[in-house]
Parts: structure tokens; sequence; C-alpha cells
């Protein structure tokens, strides 16, 4: 097992993997979960034949692999690395340019490069290490994710209320159910407020909705701050608090994929949209 951790870079296509995997999990609650298979695949498959390509030139695998990775560590963070630098400025030259970032990118990529793979020798050495540390790193995003796929799971038996859905909703005429939009103008402030804060009259939309057969409450507001945590608590009936022991961004945007409002509309025939 030592001998195949020295000999063969498995680095060079766990860390890639790892990077969108550190994505997804610093994402959960935003994406799908299906929504990361095509990037793992692709950016696995493209360093694989850049790995294939530098084992022609280098002879090697220990030094291919090395030479991919910084390949791979370079072009994948540099967004990470403009970021940082972007708009600093030494005097009146604004080196926080992407034409200057790229320049200090590459040469310390290529010197990076130099010392890492054409000045060391002790290569097996360098590759073991490479292994087990992405490999580790791999293993917690994995971690990560699969914490947040049993949060969701228990988030989702919490909201399941069995017979009570069946009960929630009991149309006069289930034969002519009427379409039911249910529209969130998200961050549009009350009148009241829009015009204490910028001097602004919005009565005409509001007597337009109200003509229309919509009903504008005067005094609302959200309980949260945030439109995951507050649609989750309108389309369940509850506060967070009481829908999961721990609420929060990740947490419930399970509550929003089932949630009770759906289920007692789809169980006397609506289709949810």
């Amino acid at each position: 097992m030592k001998n195949k951790l020295e000999q063969f870079p498995y680095h060079v296509l766990l860390f890639p993997a790892a990077t969108v995997l550190i994505l997804a999990a610093n994402n959960l609650g935003q994406i799908h979960l299906s929504v990361i298979w095509r990037p793992l695949v692709l950016v696995v498959v493209a360093f694989a034949l850049i790995l294939l390509l530098a084992r022609l030139l280098l002879h090697t695998w220990q030094r291919a692999g090395i030479a991919v990775t910084l390949l791979a560590l370079f072009s994948l963070t540099y967004g990470h690395f403009y970021d940082v630098m972007e708009g600093r400025v030494i005097g009146d030259w604004v080196i926080g340019a992407h034409l200057y970032m790229l320049i200090l990118w590459g040469l310390l990529f290529l010197l990076a490069e130099y010392l890492l793979v054409f000045r060391l020798k002790y290569t097996k050495n360098l590759t073991e290490i490479l292994n087990i540390m992405i490999f580790g790193l791999f293993l917690l995003q994995i971690g990560r994710i699969t914490q947040y796929g049993i949060r969701v799971a228990m988030a989702r038996a919490r909201t399941d209320q069995g017979d009570y859905a069946t009960t929630l909703l009991k149309p006069e005429d289930p034969e002519n159910l009427p379409d039911v939009y249910f529209i969130i103008l998200d961050k549009y402030a009350r009148s009241d407020a829009i015009q204490t804060a910028f001097d602004y009259d919005n009565s005409a939309f509001i007597q337009g909705l109200e003509d229309l057969g919509f009903w504008v409450p005067d005094c609302s507001h959200s309980n949260y701050a945030f439109t995951v945590m507050s649609l989750s608590s309108q389309l369940n009936l509850d506060y967070v608090e009481n829908l999961t022991d721990e609420p929060n961004l990740k947490t419930t945007s399970a509550l929003i994929q089932n949630n009770l409002v759906h289920q007692a509309f789809e169980e006397i025939g609506y289709t949810t949209v």
C-alpha cells in the first residue's frame, strides 16, 4: 500500500474533485447536489488527460503528478487570489488588475514548478504526502455533504405531518378548484417604509393590486431576515424554531422542498410549480 501511495499521484485527480466538492459544501441549501456531477466528471477527466501528457514529457508519474497538481492549484485558485488583490495600489500604480495579477501568478506558478518538479530530489515522499493530505481534504468535503444530507432527511421527517395535511384543506367544490398563485415581492418594503426611507408614494401600485382582488396587509413585516427562512416558515405554517433543532440557511432550505402547504394542495389534486 505504501509503495502505491509513493508511486502514483492520486492527488492529481483528488484535488480538482475536492475543489468542486468544496464549492458544493459551501453552498449547501442553495443548490441541488445533482448539479455537481457534470463539473466533477469534467474536471477529473481534464486533469487525467493532462497527467497523461505530463507523464510523456517528464517520464515519471511522480514529477508529472506534482506538475499537474501545481497547475490545478494555481488555475483553480487564481480567482480567490484576484479577489484579495483587486484594486490594490502602490502609489499611483494600480497593481490589482488582471494583467499584473496574471503575470505575478504565472511567475509564482513557474517558480513552484521549477523548485518542486525539476529541483526536488525526493518526489516519491512528496507524492505520498500529497496523496494523504488531499485524500483527507476530499473525505472532509464528503463528510460535510453527508452531514447536510442527514440534516435534510431529519428536517423532512419533522415536517411530515401524517394525516394532518389531509384535513388542512376542505374545498366546498373539489371538482372546480381555482388556480392559486403565491406571489412574493422579495425585499419589496411596505408602503410606509418606502415613503419614509425613499420619499416615494406607491399607493397607486397597492390600489391596483386591491382592485384586482388582492389583499395587501398594511403593517406586514418578516419574521426573518433571509428569504429561505421566511419562506420555510410561511410554507409550513409555523416558526422555523419549531420545525428544526438548528434553524439556519442550510437546514431551512429542506423545509421548502418538503413543506406542509404543498402537501395539502397536492393531496386535493393540485399540481405545484
